[in-house]
């Protein structure tokens, strides 16, 4: 993830560049064993502001792409109920990702063969 002021190092670190000054900050991941599986409870990220991402359903034992899903489908039922969201990842959005996705393995399978991928219309 890439942006004009800095991206995701790692799991662990955001690098940001403010005045030509590089910093790395340090996510804690606060985690706990929900039926043997270690669920992410919440992120912390360490700057001059604090800021925390809590898990959709921290009580599921969900791994994080699960957490992540539960996040966009219960944003989607609050934007269906005419409220406001978490997140702006909206059903076309993951049609668009599906369609990217789809087209990689294709074009995998055909040896890296360049596959056009057509964005979806609103």
């Amino acid at each position: 993830m890439l942006g004009d002021g800095g991206s995701l190092g790692s799991s662990d670190s955001v690098i940001t560049w403010r005045d030509g000054e590089r910093t790395v900050l340090p996510i804690e991941r606060c985690s706990a064993s929900i039926d043997g599986v270690d669920v992410t409870q919440k992120l912390v990220l360490h700057g001059e502001v604090l800021l925390e991402s809590r898990s959709a359903l921290p009580e599921a034992p969900l791994d994080d792409d699960g957490q992540a899903a539960a996040r966009c489908l219960l944003d989607w039922i609050t934007r269906m109920d005419g409220k406001p969201s978490a997140t702006s990842w909206s059903g076309v959005d993951a049609f668009e990702d599906l369609s990217w996705i789809c087209s990689l393995e294709r074009s995998a399978m055909l040896a890296g063969t360049p596959v056009q991928v057509t964005a979806l219309e609103d």
